[in-house]
């Protein structure tokens, strides 16, 4: 009898259409946490340690309030994951180098340190 995880990857090999919807719907319910998600991937990706600090997710949850709010926000790297200049440091995915900022904001400040 296969297990649960040889029968959630047949599923999906099957519905293929069923789950880029569900995916779709559940990134719509919950953007925050898909946005950490995505970042932790993209950490995973380029071989850098992921960080599940609580603080972390709880950051996201506040900006996830914030936007639900009408605020326009996001969570900034004070010291940017992939800097444009390979000469500049390189920021780690960490609570500490997490800041919100309003989208204007974020978008002025660009790479810089």
């Amino acid at each position: 009898m296969p297990g649960r995880a040889e029968y959630q990857k047949a599923w999906a090999a099957e519905n293929k259409d069923k789950l880029r919807a569900n995916q779709k719907r559940w990134r719509a319910r919950n953007p925050g946490l898909a946005a950490l998600r995505t970042t932790e991937a993209r950490l995973r990706r380029y071989g850098r340690p992921v960080n599940k600090c609580p603080k972390i997710r709880t950051l996201y949850a506040m900006a996830e309030l914030l936007r639900n709010a009408g605020r326009d926000v996001v969570i900034d790297h004070i010291i940017p994951l992939n800097p444009r200049d390979p000469d500049a440091p390189v920021g780690l995915h960490v609570f500490e180098n997490l800041q919100l900022l309003t989208a204007a904001d974020n978008l002025a400040k660009a790479d810089k340190v």
